[in-house]
């Protein structure tokens, strides 16, 4: 009898330190998120509302695209303009080496992609670029990126493919004639500063004249 009651005692020990524990980090989990506290973890994984959602590949790309454009719409990001005549320039702007680095809340087109990118892992931080160019320059030069030439309807595009059109401009194909983008026609609102709207916008690749080639990733 004394046997079964120390026994029980054991168990009932360890159970409650389990608990104790459990309800220990909960409170942890809960403060750090309220002090804005990231966790290592979570830094190349978008959020589908509390739930964490590991993607990769060309899926990776897409919910990138999609949590940063919200990011940006969220917390007032705008492409720069010109002071004095209020025509937007991308030139003008100083651009963050990260997209929640929270410091000059400016982006266009390609600062955009590069986020993306270094979000979902495919480029470095110390390879950020606020350039078309460079961008497609990185994407060239990786044997993990196919260049994808000749395509004449979105049906020859595959959502993830990055766009590179010959008047520097760079967007993200989101499939179905939509497209992720930070350029200027999807932050023209004046009297909100230019503000991003954060959702893909419908378009027409092809009918646009510059569109030059697209990049996808073929890589594990």
């Amino acid at each position: 009898m004394l046997k079964k009651i120390r026994t029980g005692f054991i168990i009932f020990s360890i159970t409650s330190s389990i608990m104790t524990m459990v309800f220990f980090m909960t409170g942890i989990v809960a403060m750090g998120s309220e002090l804005g506290i990231i966790n290592i973890d979570t830094l190349n994984s978008p959020m589908s509302g509390s739930k964490m959602v590991y993607s990769k590949g060309r899926q990776s790309i897409l919910d990138w695209a999609r949590v940063i454009a919200e990011y940006m719409r969220d917390n007032g990001y705008y492409y720069p303009k010109d002071p004095i005549t209020g025509k937007l320039n991308p030139n003008l702007g100083h651009y963050d080496i990260r997209y929640n680095d929270g410091n000059s809340k400016h982006c266009c087109c390609a600062t955009y992609v590069s986020w993306v990118l270094q979000a979902a892992g495919f480029i470095k931080d110390s390879q950020h670029t606020n350039y078309t160019g460079t961008i497609d320059s990185l994407l060239a030069n990786n044997p993990k990126w196919k260049k994808i030439e000749g395509a004449t309807k979105d049906g020859d595009l595959e959502a993830g493919d990055i766009q590179i059109f010959s008047v520097n401009h760079t967007n993200i194909y989101a499939g179905k004639g939509e497209y992720w983008d930070a350029g200027s026609d999807l932050s023209s609102d004046i009297r909100k500063r230019g503000a991003f709207k954060g959702y893909a916008k419908t378009t027409n690749t092809f009918t646009r004249g510059d569109y030059s080639y697209s990049y996808r990733y073929i890589g594990n």
